[in-house]
């Protein structure tokens, strides 16, 4: 008789977990899920607009201190940094400030640099590119950040640290 008790039992908490495990899930579950993988996407293809509408819904529906988000909010700062928007000065200074363990954190100095660079405000982009990291950045980034931090100390009449 107990063993009868005890196949039924399996045999409940094993229909139960399988059904369980097989359920369908929620749109809006999904629907969250897929947020960031087609932000990111958007990003690469350079879709900035619609990239930056897809992270800020991200920011609104996740926790402050969610990985997810927190690094929504860099590639919405980065969005806002590509689309030339007034608020990206703004973003990048947050991000760095809010999450300064964060590996992207690094960039933020670099993408503050450039944007000071490309309004030709090269005073303002030394500071940056002072404190950028040089490990933190891509080959290419290298490349460009040399440059261009070379090019300021050129233009600040800073010969001895304009060479490579």
């Amino acid at each position: 008789m107990f063993v009868k008790l005890q196949r039924i039992g399996l045999f409940a908490f094993l229909l139960f977990f399988c059904t369980h495990a097989f359920s369908q899930k929620t749109m809006i579950l999904t629907h969250q899920n897929n947020l960031y993988p087609t932000a990111i996407e958007l990003f690469t293809k350079q879709k900035y607009v619609q990239a930056q509408m897809h992270f800020n819904r991200i920011i609104d529906s996740r926790a402050a201190h969610d990985e997810t988000r927190i690094n929504a909010e860099f590639y919405a700062a980065l969005c806002a940094y590509e689309l030339f928007n007034d608020d990206a000065e703004n973003l990048l200074v947050m991000f760095a400030k809010n999450h300064p363990e964060n590996v992207n954190a690094k960039l933020c100095s670099f993408y503050l640099g450039n944007l000071y660079y490309r309004n030709r405000q090269f005073k303002q982009a030394l500071p940056w590119y002072e404190k950028t990291q040089m490990n933190a950045l891509s080959k290419q980034q290298k490349f460009e950040f040399q440059f261009k931090k070379g090019y300021c100390y050129f233009i600040r009449n800073n010969f001895d640290k304009a060479k490579p």
